[in-house]
């Protein structure tokens, strides 16, 4: 199995700290805002060469710079006090950065799914029509893997009643009849 460098996840670490830092008197929902696309982008860039447990320390390293900063901002205050201001429950997740009444909060690296990468069979051959429905059910199989909307549903059924016709129906757009415009 692999996994991001040590100095590719400090790197990320770095990144968020950077941000943390530059950003200590902005309100928290700000904060978020641009937390999170470093965040998602980050753990989509690490994906597939990621395990769980490296996403959860990043999550964990994330908490501690973020509980450190809502202390700054509260030094009277008890732990009790920020958490509950800070910190909120969402779902199944606990200890949420995000303020009460705000809908946004901190996104969560782990919440990534983690893919392998397939790799192709060797003597596979795009360009080579016997190998036509090896790369169409595993072009199948990864539109499965990142399916999100009723779209991509819909998209991966036609593209499956598709692959059953013949290859002039399909130059057609799958069409079984030649619409009027194209007769002769």
């Amino acid at each position: 199995m692999t996994k991001p460098s040590k100095s590719g996840i400090a790197s990320i670490k770095e990144k968020i700290r950077e941000t943390v830092k530059t950003n200590k008197t902005v309100k928290t929902q700000a904060l978020i805002k641009k937390l999170n696309p470093v965040i998602r982008g980050r753990g989509n860039y690490f994906r597939h060469s990621a395990g769980k447990r490296t996403f959860t320390g990043i999550d964990h390293a994330v908490f501690e710079m973020t509980w450190k900063r809502a202390k700054r901002r509260h030094p009277g205050k008890s732990p009790k006090w920020i958490k509950s201001k800070y910190f909120q429950q969402e779902k199944n997740r606990n200890r949420v950065f995000k303020e009460k009444r705000n809908r946004h909060s901190l996104f969560k690296m782990d919440s990534i799914p983690v893919r392998r990468h397939i790799k192709v069979k060797g003597e596979a051959n795009p360009c080579d029509p016997e190998w036509y429905e090896y790369f169409t059910e595993r072009a199948m199989k990864l539109r499965k893997q990142n399916i999100r909307t009723g779209q991509d549903i819909l998209w991966t059924e036609q593209k499956r009643h598709l692959s059953g016709m013949s290859d002039r129906t399909r130059q057609r757009g799958g069409m079984a009849h030649t619409p009027p415009e194209t007769r002769k």
